[in-house]
């Protein structure tokens, strides 16, 4: 589910991976996926019949529209732009750029990390993810405005 204007699909091995989509890195599987997590929100409960939200701790919530990996990397896109964790620290992109626009800036990122080959391409406003770990499991999504789940259906 999109949050605000942004969103993104993301695939495993061709399939979709919803889990993964509005995501915090890492955390796919402790919180539930979806736009309340922008708002703080890991996951909502039922507590005496009564709806309550259940808050992430302060470090956990910046959320991604989407969170590529499911190992030690992760290859994350927020709006049309990618960023890039190696267990769970921020590694400079600067390096992999490549393909430079008219003002010198990288339309495209690419190369290995710890293993995992990763591409990230970025159009207008949009970004292509691309990574494929280790064992050749391959994660693709697209990212962008008033794209994505929530915006639009696609299984």
């Amino acid at each position: 589910m999109a949050y605000g204007n942004w969103g993104a699909f993301v695939y495993r091995n061709g399939e979709r991976a919803r889990e993964h989509e509005d995501a915090t890195p890492y955390k796919e599987k402790e919180y539930a996926p979806g736009y309340h997590q922008a708002f703080g929100i890991a996951r909502v409960e039922v507590v005496d019949g009564q709806p309550v939200a259940v808050k992430k701790p302060e470090a956990d919530l910046r959320v991604y529209h989407a969170t590529l990996g499911a190992g030690r990397v992760r290859l994350c896109g927020y709006k049309a732009y990618p960023t890039l964790f190696v267990d769970g620290a921020q590694v400079e992109l600067t390096p992999f750029g490549r393909e430079p626009d008219e003002y010198g800036d990288p339309r495209e990122y690419a190369g290995t990390v710890e293993g995992h080959e990763f591409t990230a391409s970025l159009r207008m406003n949009f970004v292509d993810l691309y990574l494929k770990e280790p064992d050749g499991t391959t994660w693709t999504a697209t990212c962008g405005y008033e794209y994505g789940a929530g915006h639009m259906d696609v299984d």
